[in-house]
């Protein structure tokens, strides 16, 4: 496996503004939930061009109706791609969807979890989540479920805030790129088990990663996304707020499995609802594996990789009958010197 390692030495943070549509549509009959999502907000499930946020298709939302007791929700259809939402109980009619008496306010996560649990901490609301491992790519934006949002409000109108913020990552090159891990280099904790606190008031939502987290999170691109020599590609990781105290490794893997890796060693720090954008990087090219075709004119297939290097499938001069072993070559000289006779047999 090849490795290969670039500096970036300038990175910069960049908010990037939402403008939150105003709300003209009649709202349907027998909805439970309006959801409506915080101004600045960077993101959602997708981004559009003017970095709006839009709702997706089978979003789900895990709501605590006044009690401890979770339900789920979903989007309603017609809502797919706007910037506000009406959400409707996934479970039947015959569910236990009744809002509580436990609590004053009613309190949303986004993404849905059946794990999510949520408790009254004071005047406030604390929630246990899991931020996963593993985001999948979408273009120029967040992969669907990736961005962590809660809301907390006293009736069925809710407005969410981002828990999280992210990570831009821009590439050029010729390979297709289907994974990138991001690691601190301080041990810091980007995914696995955390606690949301949810206020009661305008305080922007907190997340506190759990000791033991994970120290890596990575993009997952599916089949492969394939660089551009001369146009920048976006990849874009949900991260929870973070200092970066000594920098940060990030590991692009190709579809022939070559890594290469892109660090800083400057302090950098994620924040909440805004994204961390790294500078433009163009990936070295990678030699591709080329078959070998001796003097004979037979092509013994492509070379075998050991460790960093690819080795020859055979020996040089190698042929099945005359010489099994390969031949024997002196410095400088193009052709190998063949054996015969005894000297074969013996050796």
């Amino acid at each position: 496996m090849k490795k290969n390692i670039l500096s970036a030495l300038a990175i910069c943070a960049a908010l990037l503004g939402c403008q939150k549509n105003e709300i003209h549509e009649t709202r349907p009959s027998g909805v439970e939930l309006h959801a409506t999502i915080e101004d600045d907000a960077s993101t959602k499930t997708v981004m559009d061009e003017n970095n709006n946020i839009r709702w997706s298709e089978g979003d789900q939302i895990i709501a605590f109706m006044k009690s401890s007791y979770g339900h789920k929700y979903k989007l309603i259809s017609s809502f797919v791609g706007k910037t506000y939402a009406d959400f409707e109980p996934a479970t039947s009619a015959g569910g236990n969807l009744s809002a509580g008496t436990e609590w004053n306010h009613n309190v949303v996560y986004y993404p849905y979890s059946a794990d999510v649990e949520a408790i009254k901490s004071g005047d406030n609301y604390t929630l246990s989540v899991v931020l996963p491992s593993e985001q999948t790519y979408a273009a120029e934006s967040f992969g669907n479920g990736a961005m962590a949002m809660v809301a907390v409000s006293e009736d069925n109108d809710i407005t969410f805030r981002n828990v999280l913020g992210g990570m831009k990552i821009q590439l050029k090159g010729t390979q297709k790129v289907v994974s990138i891990k991001l690691e601190g280099k301080n041990n810091e904790k980007l995914s696995g088990a955390a606690t949301v606190t949810a206020y009661t008031d305008e305080t922007k939502p907190a997340i506190t990663m759990a000791s033991g987290a994970s120290t890596s999170v990575t993009l997952n691109c599916g089949s492969g996304v394939q660089l551009n020599e001369s146009q920048t590609t976006e990849f874009i990781i949900a991260l929870p707020p973070v200092l970066f105290s000594k920098g940060f490794t990030v590991t692009v893997t190709d579809a022939n499995a070559n890594d290469q890796t892109i660090e800083t060693d400057n302090e950098n720090s994620v924040l909440r609802s805004s994204l961390l954008v790294m500078p433009e990087v163009t990936l070295d090219k990678v030699p591709q594996t080329v078959d070998y075709i001796e003097e004979y004119g037979i092509n013994h297939g492509p070379g075998v990789k050991i460790g960093e290097t690819v080795w020859a499938p055979v020996n040089c001069g190698y042929h099945a009958t005359d010489f099994k072993y390969g031949k024997l070559y002196q410095w400088g000289r193009k052709y190998g010197q063949g054996y015969y006779g005894d000297l074969y047999d013996i050796n």
